[in-house]
């Protein structure tokens, strides 16, 4: 019998079909969320107003201890900047791993 397929091959097409499936989930969710979810309200933008004012917000206001010992303000910019990307993600997976990320960092 013929091989059609070397391991290099076959694993780089298991690769494309799992990026592809990705692709094509994000797609989905984010063509039904509007359908499933409805648009933004008043209190969706000022809930997200809120959020955005307290980027400046540190672990010494949050009552960490030994806040100025372990707060590196590099990590902290990138905690945030993981979370503000919540908001362009559509799948919950995808998002739970940003909060995860966040949480890890700091």
């Amino acid at each position: 019998m013929e091989q059609f397929w070397d391991g290099k091959q076959l694993a780089s097409d298991k690769k494309y079909l799992k990026q592809l499936t990705t692709k094509i989930k994000e797609y989905v969710m984010i063509n039904l969320h509007p359908v499933m979810f409805g648009t933004s309200t008043d209190q969706d933008t000022q809930l997200k107003q809120k959020a955005d004012g307290l980027q400046w917000v540190t672990p010494e206001q949050f009552g960490v201890p030994n806040a100025k010992a372990v707060y590196k303000p590099s990590l902290w910019k990138k905690a945030i900047e993981k979370l503000k990307l919540i908001k362009y993600q559509c799948l919950p997976g995808e998002k739970q791993r940003s909060i995860t990320f966040a949480i890890c960092i700091i």
